[in-house]
């Protein structure tokens, strides 16, 4: 699985809710096993919002965001 282990403070995924400690459960409709490093670098160039799945504390999540644009 994938978990959580830094944010920007402040930027546009803290500021939409994910957390330290979150498990990525799925980005953009997508599952850890269907997400290859092809497809995540994909995803990093596309303009699309980041849409996340994740678990915190036995409850899921779905978060949404906009890219960081650096």
């Amino acid at each position: 699985c994938w978990v959580v282990n830094g944010l920007v403070e402040g930027g546009n995924a803290h500021r939409a809710g994910v957390r330290r400690g979150d498990i990525i459960i799925s980005i953009n409709g997508l599952s850890r096993e269907q997400v290859s490093l092809k497809e995540l670098k994909k995803m990093n160039r596309s303009d699309e919002d980041w849409k996340v799945v994740v678990k915190r504390d036995n409850t899921t999540l779905e978060i949404t965001f906009k890219k960081e644009k650096y």
